[in-house]
């Protein structure tokens, strides 16, 4: 089992993450590696079962922002809204659903197993989708998917004299990819 911190949101529905350091080991149905799409850090996307997200759990160190509310009102509360997706439409949760993108300092994927191993370090995890990862955590079991892309960053980073250099990478990348807003209906 994961070692885990519990947490609550603001509206006081708890949820767990998962305590870093620590290495976790997911299941998958695939990894793909994208290459140093930035000339620097690895981008992967991986897909698993929403049920291996809300068991084997994530950090979010990395998200600027705490998840929050869950109220009732499907047409306010995003979180509700991801929930109703995994309850009536599970298939579809992993196509209409942006997913979890996680930064880290090391990870591995092993094909033979289906397992991706990663080892999360101080400032690791979820940056973006955090509200996913709410969902999810908070759902009622579902049959669905969802997309992780991961962003192994550049061993450079991990070395204490670039501590501060990683903390502002990390921080433009979670600051920027958490500046989108859902669309109004057209």
């Amino acid at each position: 089992m994961t070692d885990h911190i519990d947490k609550s949101t603001n509206s006081g529905t708890e949820y767990r993450v998962a305590k870093i350091p620590q290495e976790v080991t997911y299941k998958v149905s695939t990894v793909t590696e994208s290459g140093k799409q930035d000339d620097e850090n690895e981008y992967y996307t991986a897909y698993m079962d929403t049920e291996v997200a809300k068991a084997s759990l994530f950090p979010l160190n990395a998200n600027p922002r705490k998840p929050n509310s869950i109220g009732g009102d499907e047409s306010k509360d995003i979180v509700v809204k991801m929930q109703a997706t995994l309850a009536s439409k599970p298939k579809s949760f992993v196509r209409l659903n942006n997913g979890l993108t996680c930064v880290c300092s090391d990870m591995e994927y092993d094909s033979v197993s289906g397992t991706l191993t990663i080892n999360w370090k101080k400032g690791d995890g979820v940056l973006n989708g955090g509200h996913t990862y709410l969902a999810i955590q908070t759902a009622a079991a579902a049959n669905a998917r969802v997309r992780v892309e991961i962003v192994k960053l550049h061993p450079k980073y991990s070395k204490k004299a670039n501590a501060e250099a990683r903390k502002d990478l990390i921080k433009e990348m979670a600051m920027a990819r958490n500046a989108n807003r859902q669309l109004k209906d057209y």
